[in-house]
């Protein structure tokens, strides 16, 4: 059984999208971040 194009484009086969990769490495990151704000913080000159 040979698939046209328009059915191969609409599967999808549990890939997980580039925009909800960039938000969880974004949220991980911005966490990171502040928790090491907090554990090393800089002095104000």
């Amino acid at each position: 059984m040979k698939l046209d194009q328009n059915e191969l484009k609409t599967i999808h086969g549990g890939e997980i999208s580039f925009s909800v990769i960039l938000g969880i490495g974004s949220i991980v990151s911005f966490v990171i971040g502040l928790i090491d704000g907090f554990v090393h913080p800089k002095a104000c000159e």
